[in-house]
């Protein structure tokens, strides 16, 4: 594929390396997957979660002690990762990516988007699986930005309990002793809308190394670009554009997409032909996939 298809990196698909990580393979087997992708000039990534169940003991660190750990690899996942071992990714340079909805389906430990951040770090976000969610980033940003929310808020409720914040307990019983307020335990958001778009934009092009390129409006970038259109209902009052990005837009809502400077959907339309017919392969994939797996169309 490096010699083939996918031998240059200004294309727009480009080749990266997954593999097994700390969490599903042995000391060995990941040092023959990290010199692979970095010998290949590739981005190496690996979904782990850091729990104590890992093949290789001491996870990143180890990692890192081999020289293996560096710029050119994402984790993905990460919750049950100690900070001293995030530390050492963070430092390295690797980048983070969290997918938060699919994330807190089944596990308790936070995404790392707002440990990543007080680091220093710049956390990204994506989906996981299609099968089980939406592919698009305004679902995700909005789910990410409030399950940091949530976390960040109950902390402080913790601190307050513990009587190790007094600001925060002032500010309680002041809005208790008001009434109209709902009693709020929050004087400011820890995160802001303004977090989650560089989570979904300049961040996410960081991790796929790819912000020389896509990420921002900047001269000299490559014109990856959607507009959204500022009338849909549920935006149309919404004064200030990073909240009706994040907090409000839907994907129906965006009216023109550009790819490397050539428009490819205008005025709400894609612009490329056979769409029905696309469709129906789609319904027969799925058809197919799900008969072979025998698992049955129903609720849930």
């Amino acid at each position: 594929l490096r010699k083939g298809s996918l031998s240059s990196d200004d294309g727009l698909v480009t080749l990266a390396m997954a593999i097994l990580g700390p969490d599903y393979a042995t000391l060995e087997v990941c040092r023959r997957d990290f010199r692979a992708a970095r010998e290949f000039g590739l981005l190496s990534s690996a979904h782990v979660w850091g729990r104590a169940n890992r093949l290789v003991a001491g996870g990143y660190r180890t990692i890192a002690a081999e020289g293996l750990l560096g710029p050119d690899h994402n984790i993905t996942h990460g919750n049950y990762i100690e900070d001293d071992e995030l530390r050492i990714i963070v430092d390295s340079g690797a980048s983070v990516t969290s997918t938060s909805a699919i994330e807190m389906s089944n596990h308790v430990r936070p995404p790392l988007i707002g440990r990543v951040q007080r680091m220093g770090g710049n956390p990204s976000i994506g989906v996981d699986s299609e099968v089980k969610r939406k592919g698009d980033m305004f679902s995700e940003m909005r789910v990410a930005l409030e399950i940091q929310r949530l976390f960040a808020n109950m902390e402080v409720l913790r601190q307050i309990e513990a009587a190790r914040d007094g600001e925060a307990a002032k500010y309680a019983r002041e809005n208790l002793g008001a009434i109209g307020t709902g009693g709020s335990l929050i004087k400011e958001q820890a995160f802001k809308t303004r977090d989650a778009l560089e989570w979904a934009t300049v961040n996410n092009a960081k991790a796929m190394r790819l912000e020389k390129k896509i990420g921002s409006l900047t001269p000299g970038k490559q014109a990856d670009l959607i507009m959204i259109g500022p009338d849909g209902l549920q935006i149309l009052s919404s004064q200030d554009p990073v909240q009706s990005v994040v907090s409000y837009a839907e994907a129906a809502n965006v009216e023109t997409v550009m790819i490397a400077g050539r428009i490819v959907k205008d005025k709400g339309r894609l612009l490329f032909g056979g769409l029905d017919a696309r469709r129906e392969e789609l319904r027969a994939s799925a058809a197919r996939l799900l008969d072979a797996a025998g698992v049955g169309i129903g609720p849930g």
